[in-house]
C-alpha cells in the first residue's frame, strides 16, 4: 500500500553563519511502505526592488515541465535549450511569467544544484544551494497574486518534480518501514563583489 503521510516528515532550519539552512528527514511508518514527495517551504525572495522584473536568476534546470492551459502536467519534460526558459546563465527575468517545474538539475562536483537571484545595480544576491536529495526546483513570479503580483521570485527546491505520484521517475521516494531519506539546502544572503 502507497499512501500520503505528511505528518511523518520534518524540516529542521537553523542559522549558519552564512545563510539559513534547512534540512528534512523521513522514516518510514513500520508495517507498510509510503510513497512521499518533500518539498522546503516557499523561498519567496527579493532584493530589495519594488519588482522582481529588475533582477536576474540563474535556474540550474536543464528542462521543465510541460502544463497544458489549466497548468495541470502533461507529462512531457520539455528541453530548456534554445527557449526563453533557459536560465543556466544568468538573465534578466524582465517580463517572463515563471510558474515552472524546473528538473535534470545542474551540479557542481561536490553534487551541489545552486539556484540564485541577483540585482547588479544594488550589488545584492541570494544564492539556494541544494544536495542531490533535491531534483527539481520550482519557480514562480506571483504574476497571480492580488495584493503584491510580481513582488518576488519564489525558488523552491523539491526532492521530485510536480505530478511525480502519476510519474515516480520524476524522483517520487518510496520508503520501506524504518527506512530513512533526508536531505539538505542552504539560503546565503551576500553582497556582490
Amino acid at each position: 500500500v502507497s499512501e500520503t503521510v505528511d505528518s511523518l516528515s520534518s524540516l529542521q532550519e537553523g542559522t549558519e553563519e552564512e545563510g539559513v539552512s534547512g534540512s528534512l528527514r523521513q522514516q518510514g511508518p513500520s508495517g507498510r511502505a509510503i510513497s512521499q514527495r518533500f518539498h522546503t517551504q516557499h523561498l519567496t525572495l527579493s532584493l530589495g526592488t519594488s519588482l522582481i522584473d529588475e533582477a536576474e536568476a540563474q535556474i540550474p534546470g536543464t528542462g521543465y515541465l510541460e502544463f497544458n492551459e489549466r497548468l495541470a502536467p502533461t507529462g512531457s519534460i520539455m528541453d530548456v535549450a534554445g527557449t526563453p526558459w533557459d536560465y543556466r546563465q544568468f538573465r534578466a527575468v524582465g517580463q517572463q511569467r515563471f510558474n515552472h517545474c524546473y528538473v535534470h538539475l545542474e551540479r557542481d562536483a561536490a553534487g551541489t544544484a545552486t539556484a540564485s537571484l541577483r540585482h547588479a545595480a544594488n550589488g545584492r544576491a541570494i544564492d539556494i544551494m541544494m544536495d542531490s536529495a533535491f531534483s527539481a526546483v520550482v519557480v514562480y513570479t506571483g504574476d497571480a497574486i492580488v495584493d503584491a503580483p510580481r513582488a518576488a521570485l519564489a525558488i523552491e527546491p523539491m526532492t521530485c518534480a510536480t505530478d511525480a505520484f502519476n510519474h515516480p521517475e520524476w524522483g517520487l521516494k518510496r520508503l520501506e518501514p524504518s527506512e530513512t531519506f533526508s536531505g539538505r539546502y542552504r539560503v546565503r544572503h551576500r553582497v556582490m563583489e
